[in-house]
């Protein structure tokens, strides 16, 4: 088992929400194309589950609506 990959794209997404003022959409795809260029996006995503997904929208939308 590896470590690193679905909550740290998680965490580098919610960055890019907070301090780069993307939108959730914008931050996976930002994380999403960083990520590939690793040799582990061979055979893993990032974010790795839904509710890390989930949860990324969630704090895009709380930033964003306050």
């Amino acid at each position: 088992m590896l470590g690193g990959v679905g909550r740290t794209g998680t965490i580098v997404a919610c960055y890019y929400v907070y301090f780069k003022q993307m939108n959730a959409e914008e931050a996976l795809a930002k994380m999403r194309h960083m990520f590939s260029s690793h040799e582990r996006a061979n055979w893993m995503s990032a974010p790795e589950t839904e509710a890390q997904i989930d949860f990324i929208r969630t704090f895009a939308n709380t930033i964003h609506n306050n």
